[in-house]
């Protein structure tokens, strides 16, 4: 019997600002967002006639699951961004954009497809904690999962002034 469909599976391996982020419960999830300015005329009413692209969002999300990359990836990147110490608040009016680090994300051969069929791996330059995300790590006898959601800025390349949010191998 042959192959139904080329179906696309496996993990990867991840680090954010090279420090390894250990295992994910459901792996990453990459979304994005696009914006579009409707255009109308008077002529049709309120009926959209045309559409102007605004750019977008993109963002990259994970459950953490190992307590020792938990607190890595928490060091290397705190719940609070805009501070070194945890649960300090932080400078008020800091930019992101010098806070944001490189998320490299590589598939892992033996246990995947994704390589040959698809992302054998993804870089996003500059990528921090969403400013949209409550972090909650359960300090418990059970799995200490950490929610994360970076969101990924996008960055010029080769002098270009178009945005990059991440490039994929």
């Amino acid at each position: 019997m042959g192959v139904l469909a080329a179906v696309i599976a496996g993990g990867y391996t991840s680090t954010y600002n090279s420090v390894a982020m250990g295992q994910q419960e459901d792996g990453f999830r990459l979304r994005n967002s696009f914006a579009k300015e409707e255009v109308r005329s008077n002529t049709y009413g309120e009926s959209v006639i045309e559409g102007v692209y605004r750019g977008g969002n993109c963002y990259l999300q994970g459950v953490f699951i190992e307590r020792a990359s938990v607190l890595k990836v928490a060091a290397a990147c705190p719940a609070n961004p805009y501070s070194s110490a945890h649960g300090a608040m932080g400078l008020v009016g800091r930019l992101d954009f010098g806070l944001a680090m490189p998320i490299v994300m590589t598939a892992i051969a033996s246990l995947s497809t994704a390589g040959a069929n698809g992302i054998a791996s993804l870089t996003a330059s500059n990528s921090i904690i969403d400013q949209n995300l409550s972090t909650e790590l359960v300090m418990a006898n059970r799995v200490s999962n950490l929610n994360l959601t970076f969101r990924l800025y996008p960055s010029g390349t080769n002098g270009s002034s178009d945005g990059v949010w991440f490039t994929v191998t």
